[in-house]
């Protein structure tokens, strides 16, 4: 299914709009392959799962692949709320996680800002935020979003994706995260 005004669709800017679903993508630095490693997969589908169950959002969607994350989400609290408690603490651990086991990549995160150096583990900047106004967009944002593993080619069928509410959706089993019923 292709969304038809994906166009206009695309050039909508992202604001807190009350009623609006969102697709949110956010990318590793430099768009390295950090999510090669299933620990690290694991690991941001749990602090998915956590702000999921702060309340601050219903989550719909999702799927994080190696070098990129998307979700869909109802909103309950500001986007700036929730992609701060999303992306901060899984980045902090994750970071670590990367100096200890895999200081080749950690070293490719290394930014300097100023007199500090810092390490990077998201692309600079919110991401990619686009706001959810209909039934159509919301079909078209969730079977792209399910759909990325097996255009890459990394499995065959949407439900094989291990970090993906595929399977979800396909087979009603709540792994490898529980997602929220779209009341639309």
């Amino acid at each position: 299914m292709r969304y038809s005004n994906e166009m206009n669709f695309n050039k909508t800017k992202h604001y807190d709009e009350i009623g609006h679903a969102h697709f949110v993508t956010f990318s590793c630095h430099k768009e390295l392959p950090l999510f090669k490693d299933p620990y690290l997969c694991d690991m941001f589908v749990k602090q998915l799962g956590r702000e999921r169950e702060k309340g601050r959002f219903s989550l719909w969607a999702f799927v994080v692949m190696p070098e990129h994350v998307h979700v869909l989400l109802y909103p309950h609290a500001e986007m700036s709320a929730i992609l701060r408690g999303l992306k901060q603490s899984f980045s902090f651990h994750a970071l670590q996680y990367l100096e200890s086991n895999h200081p080749d990549l950690y070293g490719q995160l290394h930014v300097a800002t100023g007199r500090r150096a810092n390490h990077r583990f998201w692309m600079k900047g919110g991401g990619h935020d686009r706001n959810i106004q209909d039934q159509e967009a919301l079909r078209y944002f969730m079977e792209y979003i399910h759909n990325n593993p097996v255009k890459r080619g990394l499995v065959n069928l949407p439900e094989e994706w291990n970090w993906s509410s595929a399977r979800c959706w396909v087979t009603g089993e709540n792994k490898p995260l529980q997602t929220d019923e779209i009341p639309w």
